[in-house]
């Protein structure tokens, strides 16, 4: 049972400075790809709980809820489609070495200080990216918020207490 009140849920629009690419689609051409302003969520939010989604996630049922616990940070590492199928099999790593990838489409947190701190790592992680993908293996062209929680959460492995992530549900 979900403590979730759909009446206090809120939407905040966010101008802050961003990273943009260039980023082909098929049939519109190079269009900008804005994906920055996530990491400023803990600083930006009025609430004690938040969950951040994606714009083109379609969300058809209350599992993102039900799986949060409401304390500290989670975030899914597994996604599935409405089969049940996984999704993107070639997007569960994050290097050669076998690092299980986190994805920041979901973002679900308190306003803990471990909360704090893994945002902390995500901005020191978005602000170094070029040398981050130099030392993890991955390529640095198009900036990814799923690498960058990615390794601030291995970064954090050993600071703060266990992450319990969840498969985003279909």
């Amino acid at each position: 049972d979900s403590s979730f009140s759909s009446d206090i849920a809120d939407c905040i629009n966010v101008n802050a400075p961003e990273f943009f690419a260039d980023r082909f689609y098929s049939g519109y051409g190079n269009l900008k790809y804005l994906n920055a302003k996530r990491s400023a969520s803990f600083d930006l939010t009025p609430y004690d709980q938040t969950i951040v989604i994606d714009s083109d996630l379609l969300v058809s049922t209350t599992q993102i809820v039900d799986v949060w616990n409401g304390k500290a940070v989670q975030l899914p590492n597994e996604a599935l489609m409405l089969d049940g199928s996984p999704l993107y099999n070639n997007m569960l790593e994050l290097c050669p070495d076998g690092l299980k990838m986190y994805w920041a489409t979901v973002l679900c947190f308190d306003k803990s200080k471990e909360s704090q701190v893994f945002f902390n790592y995500w901005k020191k992680v978005q602000k170094w990216y070029k040398s981050y993908a130099a030392v993890y293996g991955f390529k640095a062209g198009l900036f990814r918020n799923d690498f960058c929680v990615t390794v601030a959460l291995d970064l954090l492995s050993n600071k703060i207490g266990s992450l319990a992530p969840f498969t985003l549900p279909y």
